[in-house]
């Protein structure tokens, strides 16, 4: 216990299924969890279970502007964030392409399971990797807390391949919250 201790988190769709259950082991290892969902007063009566260690923010990932509160509210009320966990998603439109119409549910499919992960996505972190970072994952990997988890490949960069702004004289709402996480810490 206590692998979290001093960590702050944010769980999108914490207020149920995977999410839930994220959001309370997290909490029995120590961190502070803001939760972030769309259901209003499940997640904020999880909070109010979970008591002083987590939080509620009513938050549509398909909205940036929702997930920059999101984290703007986790700076706020507990001073850092140190994960991410970008979890909220359902099970989407499915079927063969040629029958797809790419009205309402199309866009809400791609907004909330694409454009929802990408909007909480915080940027590559700032420093180079190390020999620590790689021997971590593979701990993981050896360790029983990896039982349900094979065939995977996990690329361990600090963000790297999540890409760089494409302009960098004009910083995303995400960026400026980014900087200002590095400014505070």
């Amino acid at each position: 216990m206590g692998r979290l201790d001093g960590k702050v988190a944010i769980v999108t769709g914490g207020a149920s299924g995977m999410g839930r259950a994220t959001v309370q082991r997290f909490v029995e290892e120590g961190a502070r969890v803001v939760i972030g969902d769309v259901q209003g007063e499940p997640g904020a009566a999880f909070a109010r279970e979970l008591g002083t260690a987590a939080r509620f923010q009513l938050t549509d990932v398909s909205r940036e502007a929702d997930v920059e509160a999101l984290v703007a509210h986790a700076l706020d009320e507990f001073g850092q964030l140190d994960c991410m966990f970008n979890n909220a998603g359902f099970g989407g439109i499915g079927g063969n392409l040629v029958d797809l119409e790419l009205g309402d549910a199309y866009r809400n499919t791609v907004d909330v399971l694409f454009t929802g992960v990408v909007a909480g996505t915080m940027t590559p972190i700032r420093r180079a990797g190390i020999g620590a970072d790689i021997a971590a994952m593979a701990l993981y990997l050896a360790s029983d807390e990896s039982t349900f988890v094979t065939g995977q490949q996990f690329v361990v960069d600090g963000g790297l391949m999540a890409g760089n702004p494409s302009d960098p004289s004009r910083p995303s709402g995400i960026q400026e919250l980014a900087d200002r996480i590095e400014s505070e810490s």
